[in-house]
């Protein structure tokens, strides 16, 4: 196999939990979707941005290590005091997350 590399890195396997359609089936389905998530909650870390349709703090801190997190709310607390950036999954520059 020359000039190929073998994968050393054992693979992560990635869930997303959805429901898509009209709202009243959405909403129909959230409770069965988060009683999945809450099962699946101790067994799991990490989050992908990109699949989080609402977010927490927690949920935010999630998406990043936890030097990297301390890291950005640094940046924050320099740069956006005020938090006038926060329309997306925000990294608050005032909230130390329990953990980080």
């Amino acid at each position: 196999m020359e000039g190929r590399r073998l994968a050393t890195a054992p693979a992560k396997p990635a869930l997303k939990l959805t429901s898509a359609g009209p709202k009243p089936v959405v909403e129909a389905a959230r409770p069965a979707l988060e009683a999945i998530w809450e099962k699946l909650t101790p067994h799991v870390n990490g989050a992908y941005a990109n699949f989080l349709s609402s977010a927490t703090q927690e949920d935010v801190a999630a998406v990043y290590p936890t030097e990297v997190y301390q890291r950005l709310a640094a940046v924050k607390r320099q740069y956006d005091p005020g938090n006038l950036f926060a329309r997306n999954h925000n990294v608050r520059p005032d909230e130390v997350m329990a953990g980080c």
